[in-house]
C-alpha cells in the first residue's frame, strides 16, 4: 500500500508545526521562521556575508536580502561593509538579538525533545541517517533542476 502523504508534505507539516511552536513559545519576539533560521546560523557564525548566509540556508539571495532588511528594521542585525569586498556586507547581531539567544536555544532544545518523544535511540539514529539521505537527495534534485534550466 502506498503512503497517501508524500515526503515533501510530511516535512512541510513538521516545519509548519515547528514554526508555530516557536511563535507560541516566544510571542513577544515577533520573529518569522526565516529570521529565526538566520539568527540561529549567526549565533554560531557571526559576521557572515549575505551570500554565505544564502548558501548556508539554501535560500536565494533575494529572499535573504528581504529577510535581513526586516531584521535590520527590528534591530536584530547590523549590516556592515565587508573590508575585503566593499560590494558585500557582513552581518552582525545586535545586543537585542544576542539577548534572545538563550531563550531561542532553550526553545530549540525543548522542540527537539518533543519531536523525539517516544523514540528509542536506535530509532533516532536511523531517523537522522535517513533524513540526511533525503536532504542530500533534495539538494541533488535542486542542483539538477537548476542545471536543466540553464
Amino acid at each position: 500500500m502506498e503512503n497517501e502523504e508524500t515526503l515533501g508534505k510530511i516535512i512541510s507539516h513538521i516545519t509548519r508545526d515547528l514554526h508555530q511552536y516557536f511563535r507560541h513559545c516566544n510571542p513577544a519576539y515577533d520573529i518569522g521562521w526565516g529570521q529565526l533560521r538566520i539568527l540561529i546560523v549567526l549565533y554560531h557564525h557571526e559576521g557572515l556575508t549575505q551570500e554565505a548566509l544564502a548558501r548556508e540556508l539554501a535560500l536565494d539571495k533575494t529572499t535573504v536580502t528581504r529577510t535581513l532588511q526586516k531584521m535590520v528594521n527590528k534591530d536584530l542585525i547590523l549590516k556592515q561593509p565587508n573590508p575585503q569586498d566593499r560590494r558585500s556586507h557582513l552581518i552582525h547581531l545586535t545586543q537585542k538579538a544576542k539577548d534572545l539567544s538563550q531563550s531561542i536555544h532553550e526553545t530549540k532544545l525543548k522542540a527537539n525533545e518533543r519531536l523525539a518523544k517516544n523514540l528509542t535511540q536506535d530509532e533516532l539514529d536511523t531517523l537522522y541517517a535517513l533524513l540526511l539521505k533525503i536532504k542530500a537527495n533534495a539538494a541533488e534534485m535542486t542542483r539538477e533542476a537548476s542545471h536543466e534550466q540553464s
